[in-house]
């Protein structure tokens, strides 16, 4: 009886962190890391990264946690690998004082080899009456991270996700009612995670006219100041909202 109430408690618990979120389950991991039970840790980790859902800040912290357990474990080309995601999503990335020389090893391994760090870049501009493209890419994915994109548009206040198929880049032609048309975008991983975002509800990017297209196309990429002057005579260009 009480190991049928044993099995029955830690099945309870692995379904609890499938199907809550993704900071349910790094919680849960890093409870497990701090009780040193690595193994454990490992294996929340995984699940909610399996689990999708994860923002960038969750995403970046779950592989951290898991290179971290490896290099615990004795993994280090595992830990190596994962502090590489690490370095690829934040290149600012740094290990504490205080760390162990197994865990430190294999991130200093990693950062002499890190790729690039990932980038995404966005052009949007209108595309006829009440209609706006937006393509998006991926830069520096030597990784192979990013598998597909999403596409946040504001609709009636609110920002709607639109899931754009892979293989990257990616364009969608959607609706908004009225100018000016907030969006902003991410890159997805293979389960559904967010590993890059551009722009945020926040600070969204815009287009700014919806009329006719010009009859040359005019794109501006997210993140090009532009001046005041610039952005009435570009009607259809993106700008980042303040």
């Amino acid at each position: 009886m009480i190991r049928r109430w044993l099995l029955t408690a830690v099945f309870t618990l692995a379904g609890a962190v499938l199907a809550g979120t993704a900071g349910d389950g790094l919680a849960l991991a890093r409870a497990q890391l701090e009780r040193l039970d690595f193994n454990a840790a490992s294996r929340a980790a995984r699940a909610a990264l399996k689990a999708g859902g994860a923002d960038p800040s969750e995403l970046e912290a779950l592989h951290g946690l898991l290179a971290q357990t490896a290099a615990a474990l004795g993994e280090g080309t595992l830990a190596e690998r994962e502090f590489r995601t690490v370095l690829a999503l934040d290149p600012t990335f740094v290990l504490g004082k205080g760390v162990s020389p197994r865990v430190r090893a294999p991130f200093d391994a990693a950062r002499r080899s890190a790729p690039a760090a990932l980038t995404v870049s966005v052009e949007s501009e209108s595309a006829g009456e009440h209609a706006v493209s937006t393509r998006i890419a991926a830069g520096s994915d030597v990784l192979g991270l990013a598998r597909s994109s999403r596409l946040y548009t504001q609709e009636n206040g609110r920002f709607v996700p639109r899931e754009l198929a892979g293989p990257l880049p990616s364009t969608l032609t959607w609706t908004c009612a009225a100018a000016p048309c907030s969006h902003f975008v991410s890159l997805i991983d293979v389960s559904g995670n967010e590993l890059l975002r551009r722009g945020s509800p926040l600070a969204a990017m815009v287009v700014v006219g919806t009329g006719r297209p010009a009859p040359a196309k005019r794109w501006v990429r997210a993140g090009t100041v532009l001046t005041a002057l610039s952005v009435l005579a570009a009607a259809g260009a993106v700008t980042f909202g303040l």
